[in-house]
Parts: C-alpha cells; sequence; structure tokens
C-alpha cells in the first residue's frame, strides 16, 4: 500500500467511509437527469437538467424561462412520485419528496403552471419580502433533506433589505453580488453534506433563474451579463 492509500485511509476514517474514492466507486457521481420538456433543450444538456445538482437556467427577457422551469418541475413531480410508488411497493422505508418554487418575482401563475404539467396542489409556493430572506428560507428547506427540487424565480427579481428598505435616492453597488456569493457558498457547503449515496437523504435539485441585463457604459464586445 502506498503512502498515499495510507492517507486517504485514514482522512476516511477521519470524516467519515466514502468521503474519498476512486472515481469507478463514486456511485453518487451516477447523475440521474429530469427532461425539460423540449426535445432540443434535452439533446443539448445529455436529457435534462441534473438531479441533486445546482443549475442556472440563464436568457433574455420573456425568453421563456419560468415556462421551462415549470415544465422541469411538473416532469420532477411525476418522477418522484413514481420513485416513491416503487420504493413503497417494495417494502422501504421512503418519503415523497416535496417541490418549492420561490416566487421572488411576485409573478407565479397557478392556471399556466398547471397548463404546463405542475400538481399545484402539492407545489409549495413562497414569497419572500426580500432577498436574504428568500435565500435563508432556501438554505433552511434544502437542509431539511424533504425537498426534491427547488426553484428560485428569479435572482434579478432579489431585492436585498437595505435597497428595499431605503430611498429611491440612495444608490447600492455590488449588494446583490454579495448576497448571493455568501448563498452560492452555504448552498454548495449544506449539499455536500448531505448523503448522495441515500435516495431519501440526496441533496435536492436546485434550478435557479436569472435574466441577461446590458452592461452600463459597454460600446464594444459583449453587452450582456447574467
Amino acid at each position: 500500500m502506498s503512502n498515499l492509500d495510507n492517507v486517504l485511509k485514514a482522512l476516511n476514517k477521519k470524516y467519515g467511509a466514502g468521503t474519498i474514492v476512486r472515481a469507478k466507486d463514486a456511485k453518487a457521481l451516477e447523475v440521474e437527469r429530469i427532461p425539460t420538456g423540449s426535445l432540443t433543450f434535452d439533446i443539448v444538456t445529455g436529457g435534462g437538467i441534473p438531479e441533486n445538482r445546482i443549475t442556472l437556467l440563464t436568457g433574455g427577457y420573456s425568453s421563456a424561462k419560468t415556462s421551462i422551469a415549470l415544465k422541469i418541475v411538473g416532469n420532477a413531480q411525476r418522477k418522484f412520485k413514481e420513485r416513491y410508488e416503487h420504493n413503497v411497493s417494495q417494502g422501504l422505508k421512503t418519503s415523497l419528496k416535496k417541490s418549492i418554487w420561490i416566487d421572488a418575482e411576485g409573478a407565479f401563475d397557478e392556471e399556466w403552471a398547471r397548463k404546463l404539467g405542475v400538481d399545484t396542489d402539492e407545489l409549495i409556493v413562497v414569497r419572500p419580502e426580500y432577498g436574504e430572506q428568500a435565500l435563508d428560507i432556501a438554505d433552511v428547506i434544502v437542509k431539511s433533506g424533504e425537498c426534491g427540487i427547488l426553484v428560485l424565480d428569479s435572482i434579478a427579481g432579489l431585492v436585498p433589505k437595505g435597497e428595499a428598505e431605503e430611498s429611491m435616492e440612495k444608490l447600492f453597488m455590488g449588494d446583490l453580488a454579495k448576497m448571493m456569493n455568501k448563498f452560492f457558498r452555504k448552498l454548495t457547503a449544506g449539499m455536500n453534506a448531505m448523503d448522495l449515496t441515500n435516495a431519501d437523504e440526496k441533496a435536492p435539485t436546485v434550478l435557479l433563474i436569472n435574466q441577461y441585463r446590458e452592461k452600463i457604459g459597454v460600446m464594444y464586445g459583449n453587452q450582456l451579463v447574467a
């Protein structure tokens, strides 16, 4: 056994078996996908967005981002139900994963969601007052272990608390970026801490929607920023 093997063995003993494994033995790396409802999109993404991962869906204004996300949620709900019923039939202890929609823009349309295949009776909609509240709620839900898919619609619609409470005369630079940077670090850490080898304890699928905006003062080159 090499020195590195001894080191890895010691690290697995310290941090838990399976923390460090060879790629061929890493079952957690076998990613299932949720169809998007668009054949072209599914072909490009290899079958849809990856489960138990973070996906950023970005596009221009009114480019059907929300509609695609709703189709994904509907497909995910059906997949979770089939998986739950299969596990129950096998006598396995299991739970039906929940679907969460964080409506930061206040534009969620229940009727449109139903037309796109979403079971709105089983969908939990969160309408936060400001950005930090939305991200704190998302963080707690992800760590609960009962969420199957969480959608944030949208990053562009998040308003930091300080900005929401201040006068229009006061300008805020970079507050949203700082808030999102902290959220991504917490979200990644929370999801990495979950057991990806146990179907009931896997991290949820997180879908974040964002919108392209024009860079201020750019005359040449790429004028769009997410």
